[in-house]
């Protein structure tokens, strides 16, 4: 349960990241059960998009799959991913190929059904190709080059070296295509919150998105995985003591581990989430403790450094009295909460 709820929260800032043409929530969603109690979806964002001709993509990006035992996620990514168990056909080849990994080419103007097919579920998208700047897409040269820059930063994969600006260009990516997506409201009336539709077809303004999507994916990943208060690092990552005193309004706690880079990283990312991200080794995020007498829970702000095992906390409204006991909590992925000590003020 703890990995579809992180995986819930990865594809939502996905979306957040993703062109207009994304839907609020998958439109194609195909399962396949097993005798062996084992099951497989797959997750497709297009149905039917509009591309231009000339443009390449591939289509192993447009699709995420999750295999299940015994209803636990034991796996899951993108068909793109995959080295091998996924197949692509094109229903018009001199329209649009697709090759045997799923990198699209736009040969001319027409329309082609491409079918996806992973552990024997297909998934068909109808892709009509319109002549070159047809989407009018010389309006979104900023948000492509955003996007580009999205991959640019990326390289080959996500390193200490360029974690942070590549969180900061993620997010310059996103308000772009929040400044497209205003732009559509004005001109066709419509929008949902992800996603903007004209008729039936979602359009492909900015196909360089897709990729950016995508690594905007992994990079939420990658912080919720090393998260220590919010994912399957905080198992390893539990506080030890909490001292107050009476009368206060502040706590310290005090953890069995030093927070390092990566864990600094993942909580700025998780809670800051801005283009002002900087790697100034503290990290800011919020706990709630909870009076035991009243059941009432008070929310406060964490203040924690890179290389401490201290973290300061501010509480909001709340002095601590001394006869009363107090729980510390916070927050693990979307499931709930994690206790930790139980304190008194002294």
């Amino acid at each position: 349960m703890k990995q579809w709820k992180t995986r819930l929260a990865i594809c939502l800032c996905l979306l957040l990241a993703a062109p207009t043409v994304i839907s609020a929530l998958p439109v194609n969603k195909l399962e396949a059960e097993a005798a062996s109690g084992t099951s497989t979806n797959v997750y497709g964002y297009y149905t039917d998009i509009q591309v231009e001709q000339g443009m390449t993509f591939n289509m192993g990006d447009l699709f995420q799959y999750s295999q299940y035992k015994n209803n636990k996620e034991i796996k899951g990514g993108y068909l793109s991913d995959l080295s091998s168990g996924v197949s692509y056909k094109s229903s018009n080849k001199n329209v649009i190929t697709v090759s045997s990994k799923g990198d699209i080419t736009v040969k001319k103007t027409g329309k082609a059904v491409i079918t996806t097919k992973y552990k024997g579920i297909p998934v068909s998208t109808t892709i009509t190709a319109v002549k070159k700047n047809g989407l009018k897409s010389n309006k979104y040269s900023s948000l492509r080059s955003k996007a580009k820059n999205v991959a640019k930063v990326y390289g080959n994969g996500i390193t200490s070296k360029n974690r942070y600006k590549l969180a900061q260009a993620v997010m310059t990516c996103q308000n772009a295509r929040w400044a497209v997506t205003r732009e559509y409201i004005s001109q066709t009336g419509f929008v949902s919150y992800y996603s903007v539709q004209t008729g039936s077809a979602h359009r492909l303004v900015a196909p360089e998105m897709i990729k950016a999507a995508k690594i905007s994916s992994k990079l939420s990943e990658y912080a919720y995985n090393n998260n220590p208060v919010g994912t399957k690092a905080s198992k390893n990552f539990k506080i030890t003591s909490v001292t107050a005193k009476k009368n206060r309004e502040t706590l310290t706690i005090k953890t069995n581990k030093k927070l390092n880079d990566t864990q600094v990283f993942a909580i700025k990312y998780i809670y800051i989430n801005d283009t002002y991200l900087q790697n100034d080794k503290k990290a800011v995020f919020n706990v709630y403790v909870k009076d035991t007498k009243t059941g009432h829970y008070y929310r406060g702000t964490a203040y924690a450094k890179q290389g401490s095992n201290q973290i300061s906390v501010r509480m909001d409204y709340l002095k601590l009295k001394s006869n009363t006991k107090y729980q510390v909590y916070y927050m693990v992925n979307d499931k709930g909460w994690a206790q930790g000590k139980t304190f008194t003020a002294k």
